[in-house]
């Protein structure tokens, strides 16, 4: 499913690569990489300090984008 206009600048998704999972743009980090450092508890610096590439707005954004559900569609 296409990713939405809104979120586009921050996501992208390829089926040529990273299997078409969503990913931070500009990077092969997969969005869900994310999620899965904020439920074990890790900060928006800890994480952004594991990934080179991430930046602080694009992490906004897609929480942002889930808050609002958008992330659900893309899957």
């Amino acid at each position: 499913m296409p990713i939405d206009n809104r979120i586009a600048k921050h996501v992208w998704e390829d089926p040529n690569r990273m299997g078409g999972v969503p990913c931070v743009r500009g990077t092969r980090v997969p969005v869900q990489h994310l999620f899965d450092h904020l439920r074990a508890g890790d900060s928006f610096d800890a994480f952004l300090d594991g990934y080179e590439g991430v930046t602080r707005e694009q992490v906004v954004a897609v929480i942002d984008a889930a808050a609002e559900g958008w992330i659900d569609r893309l899957r």
